[in-house]
C-alpha cells in the first residue's frame, strides 16, 4: 500500500513537471506570436467590442498602439465595437490577459489556462507518460 502511494506520488510529482515546462515554454514566446496569441484569444473572447484590456505591467514594451488599433480593426470586421481599450497594470499572472466589461471579466493567462488543460487532460496525459510502466506493473503481477 506505501509503494502505491509513493507510486501515485511520483506520477504527480512528474505530471506537475511537465505542466511546469509546458508553462515555461509559452512564456518564452517570442514577442510576435505573443501578440498573436493575445489578439486570437481577445477575438474570442470579446462580446461587444468595448472592454477594457488589462495587461501586466510588463507587457507595455511588447504590446502598443499599432497593435491596439490592429485589434480593434479585427473587432470591427467580425460586426463588434472596435473600441477596446487597454490599461497596464501589476497582474498576478506573468503573461495573459483580463478583459473587463460592465458585465463580465475574463482571465485568460497562462497558468490559468494550463489548470483547466490540467483538469481535463491529466488522464490522457498521465496514460501516454506511464503507459510503459503500467504494462510492466501489470506484467509483474500476472507472474
Amino acid at each position: 500500500m506505501k509503494a502505491r502511494r509513493r507510486l501515485l506520488a511520483t506520477r504527480q510529482k512528474l505530471l506537475d513537471q511537465v505542466y511546469e515546462e509546458a508553462l515555461n515554454s509559452l512564456l518564452d514566446l517570442d514577442d510576435d506570436r505573443y501578440r498573436e496569441w493575445l489578439k486570437t484569444r481577445v477575438l474570442e473572447a470579446s462580446e461587444t467590442g468595448d472592454e477594457t484590456l488589462v495587461l501586466n505591467e510588463k507587457d507595455r514594451d511588447k504590446i502598443g498602439e499599432d497593435w491596439l488599433a490592429d485589434l480593434n480593426r479585427a473587432l470591427k470586421e467580425r460586426k463588434r465595437a472596435g473600441k477596446v481599450t487597454m490599461e497596464f497594470t501589476e497582474t498576478e499572472f506573468t503573461a495573459g490577459f483580463i478583459l473587463r466589461s460592465a458585465r463580465f471579466e475574463v482571465v485568460q493567462s497562462f497558468r490559468e489556462i494550463l489548470e483547466g488543460l490540467k483538469v481535463t487532460v491529466q488522464s490522457e496525459v498521465a496514460g501516454i507518460l506511464f503507459r510503459g510502466l503500467k504494462t510492466a506493473n501489470a506484467q509483474k503481477e500476472e507472474t
